[in-house]
């Protein structure tokens, strides 16, 4: 039984009451029972019939709220739905910011990487850039003696071509000036290396006072790795951690083909390479890269 029809019944008995409290009241005041028991059945009538109608509006009432409970579980329902769905994309959102970070990570440990090798690059130009500059300015330093001493060479030069000595007076100066005989073996065996075609060549590169440098033990070759007639500087593919070892002052022949081109002198010696440079006077060729170098004498 529902609960409206129970109200219903509990009406009934309520007015059914009243209906008995007031026939009592009816004969206990002597009046015409039977004419008060018919208004009294009107009345009820008529209540039963209001009960009635109230009780037919409730229930379509009733009816609309279920419908609209009904209606308001299928939104639900299809809301729950909604929110299934939504949750799964979540978590599919949720596996594929992971992968991206995982990803994201991975790059950055990349590219961290390669600014870390940027970075040692940048280290090794700058290294280099600052012994190339230290070099240049060495040897600006020395340009300037070089032109002097190049003054000097042409006055010499000049002072010797004016000289006219006898036989016998050169063989007074030899035997009075040991220094000379030793540059003297010294062009012999240059001439005796280099053919007598660089007979001339060579004899200026002795009485420019080359070959008075240190003298390696073994004989080390070595060829030209890169040249600036600039600043008239070659750079030789030989260094300290080469076989013989370069230090410096050594000087070097430089030679194409079997002919002579020019004396250098090391200035600067690094780890598989060193800067040297070229000894008065000036080379009639320039020298070039690849030019075969190796120790005078």
């Amino acid at each position: 039984m529902s609960t409206l029809t129970k109200t219903f019944v509990v009406l009934n008995l309520v007015f059914a009451l009243a209906f008995v409290v007031v026939s009592a009241t009816v004969l206990s005041q002597r009046a015409n029972w039977k004419q008060q028991c018919s208004i009294v059945q009107g009345k009820l009538e008529q209540e039963k019939l209001d009960h009635r109608t109230t009780r037919d509006d409730l229930e379509k009432k009733l009816k609309r709220q279920e419908n609209k409970a009904n209606e308001s579980d299928q939104k639900v329902t299809l809301l729950t739905q909604d929110l299934d769905d939504i949750k799964q994309k979540l978590e599919q959102s949720k596996l594929d910011i992971q992968e991206q970070k995982k990803l994201v990570a991975s790059q950055q440990s990349q590219m961290d990487a390669l600014v870390q090798g940027n970075k040692n690059l940048t280290d090794k130009l700058i290294n280099m850039q600052t012994m190339l500059d230290t070099v240049k300015k060495d040897l600006g330093e020395k340009k300037g003696t070089l032109t002097q001493r190049d003054a000097e060479i042409v006055k010499l030069n000049g002072q010797i071509n004016g000289l006219e000595l006898t036989q016998n007076q050169l063989n007074n100066v030899v035997d009075d000036q040991k220094g000379e005989i030793d540059d003297l073996a010294r062009y012999k065996r240059a001439v005796r290396a280099f053919a007598p075609s660089v007979h001339v060549r060579a004899q200026d590169y002795v009485q420019g006072g080359s070959g008075k440098g240190p003298v390696p033990d073994v004989p080390i070759a070595a060829f030209v790795k890169n040249v600036d007639m600039s600043i008239k500087t070659v750079v030789l593919n030989v260094g300290t951690d080469t076989k013989p070892v370069v230090k410096e002052g050594y000087e070097f022949l430089i030679h194409r083909g079997g002919k002579f081109i020019a004396a250098v002198r090391v200035t600067r010696v690094d780890k598989e390479m060193c800067a040297a440079e070229i000894i008065p006077p000036e080379p009639q060729d320039a020298v070039k890269v690849g030019d075969r170098a190796m120790t005078h004498f």
